[in-house]
C-alpha cells in the first residue's frame, strides 16, 4: 500500500464512503492480528491507505452486532481493539445519541425525521437523511475501552444472532395467502376455542418442519423454538376479542392501523407491509421526539429510501435451501446503499442487487454503487 504524499490532501478532505460487507471486516481483522508481521502492517494501515486514496470506511452497528456475534471472548477483544485504533472513519447514528453508534433503526429514524420535517419524496428524503446520519471522528469515538463492555455486548450480540436465526426461518412461512381480501376475514367467524388450539398444533407442527428443512443449520432445537412462537400467538389471541371483526381489527390497532385506513378490499400482504412499518414508526417516534400518531400520519413507506430498497430485495431475493440468521443482518447492510458511495456486499446480496435494479432501473437513484469483493486486498486494489 502507497505511502501518504502531498497529492492526497484533496482527496482526503472530502472522502467517498466505502462500506465493507461484514466477512470484509473479519479478514481485515484477522490479518491485522495474524501471525505475519508484514500482512499485520499492512492490514493495520488499510483504513489509512483507503483515506489516502480518497475514500473512507463507513461502518455501522450492524456491522459491530455481526462482528461480536463469535463464541470466543479473546476475538471479541481483538475486532474490538481494532476498530478503537483506527484513526479516522465515518458510522452512522443519531446526533446526541446515548450510544453514538447506530444502525438501522437510527437509519430509519433519520429517513422518517426528514420525511416529517420537510416532505418530499425518497431522493430529497435520501439528501437530507444522509445529513441526519453520518459521523465522523476516530474508533474510539464509537467503542468504549472497557472490558466489561466487550463481554456484554459479546453476550448480547450472540443472543441477537441466535434469535435472527428464528425469525429467518418463521417469517418466510405463510399460513394464509398474501392475496386473501381483509374483507373476508372480516365478515368471517372463528373457530372453537377447541378447534384453535387444534389449529394451532397443526401450525406448530409445520413450523417446526421448516426449521429443520430450511432453517440455519445451527439451529439445534426446532421444535423447541416453534413451540415458543405459538405459544406467544395463543397468549396474544387470549387478549383480543372474540368475534372476527373485532379481532382483526384489535389486531391491525395494535399495529397502529386504524379502521378507517382498512378498505375491504386490501389484502393480508398490504396490511401486513403497512402494519411492520407503523410498529418500525412506533419505534423510532420515541428516538426522534414526535408523536407515533403524528409521524403515521405525515411518513408514508414510499418516501424512506432504505425501506425501498429492502422491500425490492425481498421481492426479487433467490430462494435458498437453507434460511440463515446471517440474512437478517443482511437485509440491515444493505440499508446502506443510499448512504454508502460504495457499498461491498457478499455474491448473493449482489445477485439481488442486481435483479432489484434489472426489474426497478429507478432504484440506482437512490443508492451508491454495490459491488462485491473477495477481501479487503481485493477492495483496495479497485478503488
Amino acid at each position: 500500500m502507497a505511502e501518504p504524499n502531498a497529492s492526497n490532501t484533496n482527496r482526503i478532505a472530502s472522502p467517498r464512503l466505502v462500506a465493507l460487507d461484514s466477512s470484509h471486516w473479519a479478514k481485515l481483522i484477522a490479518a491485522a492480528t495474524g501471525r505475519d508481521m508484514a500482512v499485520r502492517r499492512e492490514a493495520n494501515r488499510f483504513p489509512t491507505a483507503l483515506l489516502e486514496k480518497g475514500y473512507c470506511i463507513l461502518f455501522s452497528f450492524d456491522h459491530l452486532q455481526e462482528l461480536m456475534a463469535v463464541d470466543n471472548d479473546d476475538r471479541v477483544s481483538e475486532r474490538l481493539d481494532f476498530i478503537r485504533r483506527i484513526p479516522f472513519l465515518s458510522w452512522t447514528g443519531l446526533e446526541n445519541a446515548e450510544f453514538k453508534l447506530g444502525g438501522i433503526v437510527d437509519i430509519l429514524a433519520s429517513e422518517a425525521l426528514a420525511a416529517y420535517r420537510n416532505g418530499g419524496e425518497a431522493a430529497s428524503v435520501r439528501a437530507t437523511a444522509r445529513s441526519l446520519l453520518v459521523r465522523h471522528g476516530s474508533g474510539t469515538d464509537i467503542i468504549m475501552d472497557d472490558p466489561l463492555f466487550a463481554k456484554l455486548f459479546g453476550e448480547w450480540s450472540r443472543n441477537s444472532a441466535d434469535r435472527a436465526r428464528t425469525i429467518a426461518g418463521i417469517v418466510p412461512v405463510q399460513f394464509l395467502s398474501p392475496k386473501t381480501k381483509i374483507g373476508a376475514l372480516l365478515s368471517g367467524k372463528l373457530r372453537s376455542s377447541a378447534a384453535t388450539k387444534k389449529i394451532v398444533a397443526q401450525m406448530q407442527t409445520v413450523l417446526t418442519a421448516e426449521l429443520r428443512a430450511r432453517g440455519d443449520r445451527r439451529i439445534e432445537n426446532a421444535d423447541e423454538r416453534a413451540r415458543a412462537f405459538m405459544s406467544d400467538v395463543l397468549n396474544l389471541r387470549s387478549q383480543l376479542p372474540i368475534d372476527a371483526r373485532g379481532l382483526v381489527l384489535k389486531g391491525l390497532k395494535l399495529q397502529g392501523i386504524d379502521e378507517e385506513e382498512i378498505n375491504p378490499d386490501m389484502t393480508l400482504g398490504e396490511l401486513g407491509e403497512l402494519g411492520i412499518f407503523r410498529e418500525q414508526l412506533r419505534i423510532i417516534a420515541p428516538i426522534l421526539g414526535v408523536p407515533f400518531d403524528r409521524l403515521k400520519k405525515s411518513v408514508r413507506a414510499e418516501q424512506l429510501p432504505s425501506r425501498i430498497i429492502r422491500s425490492r430485495l425481498t421481492e426479487v431475493s433467490q430462494q435458498l435451501p437453507e434460511r440463515k440468521g446471517s440474512d437478517l443482518n443482511d437485509s440491515h447492510l444493505a440499508a446502506l446503499a443510499p448512504y454508502a458511495d460504495i457499498l461491498y456486499v457478499d455474491k448473493r446480496t449482489a445477485e439481488n442487487f442486481r435483479r432489484a435494479f434489472q426489474k426497478y432501473p429507478g432504484l440506482k437513484e437512490l443508492t451508491g454503487q454495490v459491488r462485491k469483493a473477495s477481501d479487503w486486498r481485493a477492495i483496495y486494489e479497485a478503488l
